[in-house]
């Protein structure tokens, strides 16, 4: 009786043992187990705060590098406005409409101006504008522009006009163009934006066709009929071409349509200095070949400038070289 107790006593004693053991076992799991959880919190949770640091510190970055970046050169790769877009008189662009092709498009794109109408396409030209449709409408892009009357209507042309080489008809077409907006918007001022720059790179490149020769031709051509048809004049050279004329590094991948930075500087010269061409001032290589034969064959001159167009006029260019300095006005 005596042996069998204690053989009891022992299997209980072991038994114990056992339990604790497994007990130790259970809580040793459990410790590693709530170990991995907080790592992984931790790990997750340095990765979030790393992404929201990280994002405030580019967007704080991107921010001072806009404000105070100066005009870039050849040798840098990225181009910022030192505009910034509240800075602009945003009622100049008020009741107004863009019509034209990726320079007006880009614009658009970027959501620069809440109060202005687009009717734009990277495919428009001055011919294809009169059956082509742009954004939901199924009303070709010229016929869109008598949905209302517009106090101010801007024109770009020329990127996809100077591949086919012909700056006679291109002209042509262009004044024939301004003719039927004048008809559908008479009380409206009209703007031609003159062809943008392209990169260094662009203009070398057998690619593109737009060398720097090819848009300073189209340009004075533009300047011309500008004069002739009475209408304000945006040169986009000036605005755009601080590298020499050209269009610095950085502003797209084909170094021909505008980013941001280029929009928000175009913007800003037009609102202060676009202005009417006179004719009389222009240099006989940029009035020459710009006249129109009428169908009696008589040859058809620029007309003079109205006073009443003049009044209107914003502050002209500072370096006016063969343009007229015209009076301040508008808005």
């Amino acid at each position: 009786m005596a042996m069998s107790q204690r053989m009891w006593r022992r299997e209980q004693e072991r038994r114990r043992r056992e339990r604790e053991r497994r007990a130790r076992q259970r809580r040793n799991c459990m410790i590693i187990v709530i170990l991995a959880i907080v790592a992984v919190i931790l790990i997750i949770s340095k990765g979030c705060f790393g992404k929201k640091d990280s994002g405030a510190s580019k967007a704080t970055q991107q921010k001072t590098n806009t404000a105070g970046q100066e005009a870039q050169t050849v040798n840098e790769v990225q181009y910022e406005s030192l505009v910034d877009i509240t800075d602009i008189k945003m009622s100049f662009f008020s009741n107004s409409a863009f019509l034209g092709n990726s320079v007006a498009d880009s614009i658009g794109m970027y959501n620069l101006l809440e109060d202005a109408d687009f009717y734009t396409d990277i495919t428009l030209d001055v011919d294809n504008v009169y059956t082509t449709a742009t954004g939901y409408s199924t009303t070709a892009a010229i016929d869109q522009l008598k949905s209302k009357q517009f106090t101010r209507i801007f024109l770009s042309f020329g990127e996809s006009e100077i591949a086919d080489g012909d700056v006679k008809e291109f002209i042509k077409s262009y004044k024939k163009l301004i003719d039927k907006v004048k008809s559908y918007q008479a009380k409206a001022q009209i703007y031609v934006i003159s062809i943008p720059p392209s990169t260094r790179e662009t203009t070398s490149s057998s690619l593109y066709s737009m060398t720097l020769g090819k848009i300073k031709e189209y340009n004075k051509r533009i300047k011309a009929m500008a004069a002739e048809k009475e209408v304000y004049y945006v040169d986009s050279v000036s605005a755009l071409g601080k590298d020499g004329g050209y269009l610095p590094r950085g502003v797209s991948a084909d170094g021909i349509n505008l980013n941001r930075g280029c929009c928000i500087d175009l913007l800003q010269y037009i609102t202060k200095k676009a202005y009417v061409p006179d004719a009389n001032s222009l240099s006989e290589e940029e009035a020459d070949d710009d006249t129109d034969e009428s169908e009696d064959g008589a040859e058809k001159t620029a007309a003079p400038k109205t006073s009443s167009m003049v009044e209107n006029e914003p502050e002209p260019t500072v370096n006016v070289l063969k343009d007229s300095v015209k009076k301040s006005g508008g808005e």
